[in-house]
């Protein structure tokens, strides 16, 4: 089958969970099909592809998304589709799908995300005949949106972003439902999002494509070096609800954590920290690293591993990633949403500052039952949540 591949960003550095999805499902695919791969940038420069990237596509391009200036977004809500739509929108790169689609027609679009269905809309809407298009829902946009309006304060100064966000949720809403009626398939990561598109479309089009780890190609983790009551996060320190869990945890557990343990730590890893995430470094026991080069030291030496989250979608590689590194896992249930995990099984959940503390304390206070979840955590990441495991389902949906 000969498959265009839309993504927003170039799959790569498999740094963040986006890219590790796209790369991963790029490489199932181009191992039976041939694939062509259109995706963009926003860096400034000559827009590049990694050689890890393109060596996957029979063709690959990648254009630069154009800069979208506050007066331009501005002028935008007035054209009626979801600003997520505009942020990923280039006539290059609508030129070139129809070009290689002339050339040599495609069977089948991959739409790597909802943002991409803007582009995917103007191309498809100018080709003499339909092509079906899978949509991979890496998380259901319009939840998320709801998600980070109802657990935010609102404040006089808020009220103009609150509306603005109500109108793109609104319009979000009606755009990816409609974008789910009309795909041929919908894969999503999590039995979560499953059920909310089988409420608008049927079951035999809908399929869970869980986010996964390449367990075997993972960095060997030495868990020999744990430094005492150290915490750890990982991720993208810009995304919303990223920001909001870990300020929350500081402020809210961090105090009481370290009356317990004067010598608590807890190290917040990840590129591009918003300036609130960086005003925690001043805070007892808090170091925001930024981007770092290497994980694995930060896996060999975290006690514990935190996902202090109560706001976003699909499923969180960072879970899997602190699983498969064998670190005792405490989260909320937002957390590890989307995923099998069970209350004293796996990880220990709460939900509130007195009993993360709790939990906490239990990972370091009670080795024996911390290293039985582990095992049982990494033993379920090993099963049911490498890659190979879930290509027979991916491949099941392009026949």
């Amino acid at each position: 089958m000969r498959i265009l591949f839309l993504a927003p960003v170039v799959p790569w550095p498999l740094t963040q969970g986006r890219n590790l999805r796209n790369f991963h499902l790029l490489r199932i695919l181009a191992e039976r099909h041939e694939v062509e791969l259109l995706c963009g940038t926003f860096d400034a420069g000559p827009p590049a592809l990694p050689s890890e990237v393109a060596t996957l596509a029979e063709f690959a391009e990648v254009v630069v998304w154009p800069a979208r200036p506050l007066a331009t977004r501005f002028l935008d809500m007035g054209r009626h589709v979801p600003d997520i739509w505009q942020a990923y929108a280039s006539d290059p790169l609508v030129d070139t799908a129809l070009a290689r689609h002339t050339t040599k027609p495609f069977d089948c679009v991959h739409v790597a995300g909802f943002e991409m269905m803007g582009t995917w809309n103007r191309v498809r809407h100018r080709l003499s005949t339909r092509v079906p298009y899978v949509l991979d829902e890496h998380n259901i946009e319009y939840r998320l949106r709801e998600s980070m309006q109802a657990d935010e304060a609102l404040s006089v100064a808020d009220i103009p972003y609150r509306l603005y966000n109500h109108l793109q949720t609104h319009r979000t809403r009606h755009h990816e439902t409609g974008a789910w009626r009309s795909a041929w398939h919908v894969s999503t990561v999590s039995p979560e999002d499953r059920d909310q598109v089988l409420e608008h479309v049927p079951a035999h089009r809908v399929s869970l494509v869980p986010n996964c780890l390449d367990v075997q190609s993972l960095p060997k983790v030495d868990r020999n070096s744990v430094r005492p009551h150290s915490l750890l996060f990982m991720g993208k320190m810009d995304y919303r609800p990223n920001v909001t869990g870990v300020t929350w945890f500081c402020r809210e557990v961090m105090p009481a954590l370290r009356e317990r343990f004067p010598d608590a730590s807890f190290t917040i890893l990840g590129r591009d920290p918003a300036t609130d995430v960086q005003a925690l470094n001043d805070m007892p026991g808090v170091t925001v690293t930024g981007f770092v080069e290497s994980l694995v030291p930060f896996l060999e030496q975290a006690a514990t591993f935190v996902v202090p989250l109560f706001q976003g979608g699909g499923t969180r590689f960072k879970v899997l990633e602190a699983l498969a590194a064998d670190i005792p896992l405490v989260s909320t249930n937002q957390g590890i949403a989307g995923l099998p995990l069970e209350n004293g099984t796996h990880c220990l959940l709460a939900d509130n500052p007195s009993d993360l503390v709790t939990a906490i304390a239990l990972t370091w206070t009670e080795p024996e039952p911390a290293r039985s979840r582990v095992a049982n955590g990494r033993r379920l990441v090993e099963t049911r949540f490498d890659w190979s495991a879930i290509a027979p389902t991916l491949e099941g949906i392009y026949v």
